[in-house]
């Protein structure tokens, strides 16, 4: 994919708040451009700790006023996936994988695609955030091992 060529129409709008590794969150705080609203564990992926980290854009906390990524070369398994086209939701609307235009038919059909699919998956969006609702509320029971928190003005996020 050739993002660069089509950053100023999308405004990357592929980088929207997911979860995150928590160790990548971790270290790199001197890499976040905007400072997350707050920061909650989320569920592991693949055996690796999680979480999220929404910002007041709804973007994410590493992408730079130019649209790039500050943290590319360390980006997680979802962001190197973004474009393979495996399924709509990891498509690009202004791109096919061969960097290629998508023509705004093509775009409209992508984007209708992705609908219907979001709509059958409402209830696996629904149970991954009572998971996160869960977890987080566990952790303000006593139990803050592993769970990030964001400290103040000085935008440091550390591990309890």
């Amino acid at each position: 994919m050739k993002c660069e060529k089509y950053l100023k129409e999308c405004k990357a709008k592929c980088c929207l708040c997911c979860p995150l590794p928590e160790d990548l969150v971790r270290d790199n705080q001197d890499k976040i451009q905007e400072q997350p609203v707050d920061v909650w564990k989320a569920p592991s992926y693949k055996g690796v700790p999680q979480c999220l980290a929404p910002t007041p854009s709804l973007k994410c906390c590493f992408l730079k006023d130019d649209y790039t990524c500050a943290v590319y070369d360390e980006r997680p398994e979802i962001c190197r996936m973004f474009g393979d086209e495996s399924n709509c939701f990891l498509s690009c609307e202004f791109q096919h994988k061969d960097g290629q235009q998508r023509s705004s038919r093509a775009r409209q059909r992508l984007l209708k695609k992705c609908e219907k699919k979001h709509e059958k998956m409402k209830h696996k969006t629904k149970r991954f955030n009572e998971d996160v609702l869960r977890m987080n509320a566990e952790e303000s029971n006593g139990n803050t091992a592993g769970c990030i928190t964001v400290s103040g003005k000085e935008r440091e996020l550390r591990l309890s």
